[in-house]
């Protein structure tokens, strides 16, 4: 997904010119996930993330995080992290990107609704 972000450059202006209103809407589109991404590696690591924690019993102590962004939004990873590859998309007028932004998006909730929440009720002993 990292490289799609030389893709969006690449394919610039593929589905439209972006001008100013273009980077501003892209830049609110990125600051919660880049906030979000920042709240990762600072409060429980991206191992953890990436889904350590349904692998390694030493993460089953540990509690469901709630601090940095997750104090007020527990699912952040799935409401802003995502936001990220649209905020480029949205940014480069990319049609390339657009199409791995969508992608992305179906891609993590679906992980989410059929591993994630599942997994929750095991490991944290409450669905998020």
């Amino acid at each position: 997904r990292l490289a799609a972000i030389v893709l969006c450059f690449i394919d610039y202006g593929s589905l439209y010119k972006p001008g100013w209103l273009a980077w501003i809407f892209s830049i609110f589109l990125f600051i919660p996930g880049a906030y979000t991404m920042y709240s990762v590696k600072k409060y429980f690591g991206f191992l953890r993330a990436a889904g350590a924690d349904h692998f390694d019993a030493k993460y089953r102590d540990i509690p469901f995080e709630n601090r940095g962004i997750f104090k007020w939004f527990p699912n952040a990873m799935y409401l802003f992290a995502i936001g990220i590859p649209f905020a480029f998309a949205v940014a480069t007028g990319s049609k390339s990107m657009f199409v791995v932004a969508i992608y992305t998006y179906i891609s993590i909730w679906l992980h989410y609704f059929c591993t994630e929440k599942e997994d929750f009720k095991i490991i944290y002993g409450t669905v998020k």
